[in-house]
């Protein structure tokens, strides 16, 4: 993750969220592996009043393996074909009226969403179903708090960085 923030000069600023047009090198690495673990110390919080036995190797890996669509993710959105459509149709979005004038390009940018968008749930997923394993979670309830405060750190930390 961060050989992908260090080439395409982006930054995570939430567990689920990155930033592009970042240009301190330093700063961005200190800041994403800052989120990151700041997120893995709060759920591995969580796993432990879950499951007093968790180990934290075990809530790290989970979100470590989480991470690798996200990677994937930054390097498929830069693309410099991917990367110049994406600019044209949301400059084309400010002027509501030119939006749909190259019909092509509106396809290939919702193509290119979805695609951003399976990888995104596919990195929920790892990390859900890591999370999962390492507590040994049965409990429905505990679905709904670890999906509660994956929303809430997630917001909190794209809010201050």
């Amino acid at each position: 993750m961060n050989l992908a923030m260090v080439l395409f000069d982006s930054q995570m600023n939430g567990l689920l969220h990155i930033a592009d047009d970042e240009t301190n090198v330093l700063k961005n690495l200190q800041i994403t592996n800052g989120v990151f673990f700041f997120n893995v110390l709060c759920f591995f919080a969580l796993a432990k009043i879950i499951n007093l036995k968790t180990r934290f190797i075990d809530v790290l890996n989970a979100f470590l393996i989480g991470l690798l669509p996200l990677a994937i993710l930054v390097f498929f959105t830069n693309i410099p074909a991917i990367h110049r459509l994406n600019e044209t149709v949301l400059d084309r979005a400010q002027h509501l009226e030119q939006l749909f004038s190259n019909l092509l390009e509106v396809i290939g940018f919702s193509i290119s969403t979805l695609v951003a968008l399976f990888f995104v749930v596919y990195a929920v997923t790892l990390m859900y179903n890591g999370f999962k394993t390492a507590t040994h979670l049965k409990k429905g309830i505990y679905t709904a708090v670890f999906f509660a405060l994956l929303f809430i750190l997630n917001s909190i930390t794209q809010a201050y960085f």
